[in-house]
């Protein structure tokens, strides 16, 4: 071997260990974007029994306003370990079908007025006053 032969084979060596360590280096950077973005996505937790609206996503092409996105509400019967719901229709009817835990939220029901108080009454950290409780105000000037 003469040598340009021995300069072209440390050139190609060269280049495999450059080839080989932007390898080593692509791979640490996609291991930490996959953790970045990992760490940024929340857990959703669906108890059983609580209300849920379903995304359409029909609406996705062609936004509105005043429309909504949202269908429902529906209840939880079942939460799978990937993530997905079985889904029943609040007015006693035994449909039900299977939605994808991502194109879910929750839906809180609305209160009555009854509820409510009930809720404030049964609460033993809100202290509810009497009018004789009430401390004397300052007269306006």
């Amino acid at each position: 071997m003469n040598e340009a032969h021995i300069n072209k084979l440390n050139q190609i060596n060269e280049l495999d260990e450059i080839r080989l360590s932007t390898f080593q280096h692509t791979a640490l950077i996609q291991q930490q974007r996959a953790r970045w973005h990992d760490d940024l996505i929340k857990k959703k937790i669906f108890p059983e029994g609580d209300w849920a609206l379903l995304y359409d996503s029909r609406f996705q092409d062609f936004p509105g306003k005043l429309q909504t996105r949202c269908l429902g509400p529906y209840e939880i019967k079942e939460v799978h370990d990937n993530d997905t719901l079985t889904l029943t229709t609040i007015d006693g009817s035994s449909y039900s079908f299977k939605a994808n835990g991502h194109r879910v939220c929750l839906y809180h029901k609305p209160l009555t007025r009854e509820s409510f108080f009930q809720h404030i009454r049964e609460d033993p950290t809100i202290k509810i006053l009497a009018e004789e409780d009430n401390p004397p105000t300052a007269p306006v000037q």
